[in-house]
């Protein structure tokens, strides 16, 4: 209204009003109303909407003022207006009197062309920062850095050149609002999460703004900064990321170091032990010095097949066993180098094969990787086994064998590797087991078998690994088994079974960890199956069965994990198989099968993962095989068969992956074995 004389101020600073008025001179009236944004204009009449930013030893505040007064005098006035209207600035942090450090804080403010300079809060807002001293001509406005002088992107430049950070990081970002778009271009990572030494990006406004991270305490941050209310000046803020404006943080963390030549220091202390023919992947660390940082090999060797990269990972498939002593140099990106003594132990891969020998003896083999000769030990004698034993092996080197015993009880025994001693666990008495069982271990040490019980059920026993109790479950009941079961543990702890029904049909069970329940699927009905089938499960949560088909055929089925569905491929068709099959997967997605072939060949066939065909190669000739195959896989995809060969022996067959040939080795000679062998290896992890 003409001749009021107050001056209504409302400054909201990141959502908290403060309002007040205050006395000016009749001749000029003006209202200041708050606005979000970060910049500084006005027009060159000196009319219309001006963006100002408060004194920057304040939190940063920004309004939209109408005014009809002179420029100068309304900028000299502001301070008085907010100070006399009485308002405060919540969080504010005072600036540092030393600039932040930063080397360029007294570069002159120039307004073109050349006529005013000065100092000060608010002094030259919205003009360029150049390197001119005597106001008559013009010079570069770009800092070493590579950014304007007094611009809150080069102070963030200047920051990083302290600590170490290359300029091929900083350099070439482009505004401040385009640092996030364009991190990546620099090697960077740009996402929303605040760190100590990170940049936080404003991307509201013309140019946006850029300020360096000092301190992380939950959700607050604290930024140093230059230039925050255009006024050429640093400041520093406290807050959280979008009180403060900032909608994401560019890392430049992993680039920033003490001083040049200052070694780094090796945390690492020990390195995973290994196995030979099994993958293996370790990294080795440091911190201090300066980034990034290079690691090399400077003394003794690795074991033979592992690397070590520039970044520090080693790497490979060990092929040797043994303790292997080395040191390992990092040096960092500015200079300075440390070093640092470590040791890889390999232990041996190593197969194992348990079989039914003379006398019905219960007999287990063992053989380390890559070497012809096989140990041998009796861990039952004569007449202590009434049935084809199934063996696993454990992570931790413990074998485990479960076989049918006299008066057809279920026995259990267990091995540490390297040790002689066989220790017995009884797991159901006489007369509980009538056929050969199936034994699988889990990632948490449990042991699982499944055995064909009396009467034809299908009965399931769980152990916790080192107690002695077993848990029994009856899966189906009387009448409902007409073979021998074969099970197998999925990565999420799900049991599955495959057995031979009643009228020979093939039947899966599965089982989620923990629950006494037992679900059950007609894989294939009446009449399609005409021995006991083997089951495997796949990384993939796949499972896979193999079967005699009817006529001999040799037949494949394969399920998608939580689907009902088993589509069948037959691998090889009528009079091909004169065997009870056994499969096993490879990591890579291959299933591999073993089968006696007709008059007595041992056969072995593959297939790729979601491919039809199944080729085959025929591993030992007629006459060759007196019984049902065993088959694994190993880390290295290698394949390992056993099987009893002519005169009662047993026969061990090998095959590197992609190669026809399958070299045999006799494990022990005529008369020494009365059951199909299994062979089993220790897991890949």
């Amino acid at each position: 209204m003409p001749g009021d004389n107050r001056l209504k101020v409302c400054v909201v600073n990141h959502g908290r009003a403060c309002c007040g008025s205050l006395a000016i001179p009749l001749s000029y009236r003006a209202e200041v109303v708050s606005s979000r944004r970060n910049q500084y204009s006005e027009s060159a009449a000196l009319r219309g909407e001006l963006e100002l930013a408060m004194d920057s030893s304040r939190y940063i505040a920004l309004a939209k003022h109408r005014f009809r007064m002179p420029r100068a005098l309304l900028l000299a006035l502001i301070p008085t207006l907010v100070s006399s209207a009485g308002l405060v600035f919540p969080n504010a942090i005072p600036a540092s009197a030393d600039a932040g450090g930063y080397p360029y804080y007294n570069m002159a403010c120039v307004v073109s062309p050349y006529g005013t300079t000065g100092n000060g809060p608010n002094w030259c807002a919205g003009y360029n920062w150049g390197t001119i001293r005597n106001n008559t001509s013009a010079a570069s406005e770009l800092s070493p850095y590579g950014y304007d002088y007094r611009n809150c992107t080069d102070y963030v430049a200047w920051r990083l050149s302290t600590l170490h950070v290359k300029p091929a990081q900083y350099k070439g970002l482009g505004n401040a609002k385009a640092w996030g778009a364009n991190a990546s271009g620099n090697g960077l990572v740009d996402n929303g999460v605040p760190a100590v030494g990170s940049v936080a990006v404003d991307t509201t406004g013309t140019f946006g703004h850029v300020a360096f991270v000092t301190a992380v305490k939950g959700n607050t941050i604290t930024v140093a900064q230059y230039n925050r209310g255009e006024d050429g000046n640093y400041s520093a803020q406290s807050g959280t990321p979008g009180q403060l404006g900032f909608s994401s943080f560019v890392h430049f963390e992993r680039y920033e170091s003490g001083s040049p030549g200052t070694p780094p220091s090796i945390t690492t202390t020990s390195l995973p032990a290994a196995r030979v023919a099994t993958s293996y992947s370790a990294a080795v660390s440091a911190s201090g010095g300066s980034v990034p940082y290079a690691w090399s090999l400077s003394a003794g060797s690795l074991p033979p097949g592992l690397s070590i990269n520039p970044s520090g990972a080693i790497s490979g498939m060990p092929g040797q066993a043994g303790s292997f002593s080395f040191s390992v140099k990092v040096t960092g990106g500015g200079g300075g180098s440390a070093t640092k003594a470590l040791t890889i132990s390999v232990s041996p891969q190593y197969e194992n094969a348990a079989a039914l020998g003379p006398n019905n003896s219960l007999d287990f083999y063992y053989n380390t990787y890559g070497t012809p000769q096989w140990g041998m030990s009796e861990v039952a004698g004569a007449m202590t086994t009434d049935s084809a034993p199934s063996i696993a092996m454990m992570a931790n080197g413990e074998t485990v064998i479960a076989a049918q015993g006299a008066n057809n009880s279920l026995d259990f025994y267990y091995n540490i590797y390297g040790t002689p001693a066989w220790n017995l666990t009884v797991v159901a008495g006489a007369g509980t087991t009538d056929s050969a069982p199936s034994i699988a271990m889990m990632a948490n040490g449990e042991t699982v078998i499944a055995a064909q019980g009396a009467n034809n059920s299908l009965d399931f026993y769980y152990n916790i690994y080192g107690t002695p109790a077993w848990n029994l479950t009856v899966v189906a009941g009387a009448g409902t088994t007409d073979s021998a079961p074969s099970i197998a543990m999925m990565a999420n702890g799900e049991t599955v079974i495959a057995a031979q029904g009643a009228n020979n049909s093939l039947d899966f069970y599965y089982n989620i960890y923990g629950t006494p329940a037992w679900n059950l699927t007609v894989v294939a009905g009446a009449g399609t199956t005409d021995s006991a089938p083997s089951i495997a499960t796949m990384a993939n949560g796949e499972a896979v069965i193999t079967a005699q088909g009817p006529g001999d055929s040799l037949d494949f089925y394969y399920n998608t994990y939580g689907t009902p569905q088993w589509p069948q491929t037959v691998v090889a068709g009528a009079g091909t198989t004169d065997s009870a099959p056994s499969i096993a997967t490879m990591a890579n997605g291959e299933a591999v099968i073993t089968a006696q072939g007709p008059g007595d060949s041992l056969d072995f066939y593959y297939n790729t993962y979601g491919t039809p065909q199944w080729p085959q190669t025929v591993v030992a000739g007629a006459g060759t095989t007196d019984s049902a195959p065993s088959i694994a896989t190993m880390a290295n995809g290698e394949a390992v068969i056993t099987a009893q060969g002519p005169g009662d022996s047993l026969d061990f067959y090998y095959n590197t992956y992609g190669t026809p040939q399958w070299p045999q080795t006799v494990v022990a000679g005529a008369g020494t074995t009365d059951s199909a062998a299994v062979v089993a290896v220790p897991p890949s992890s």
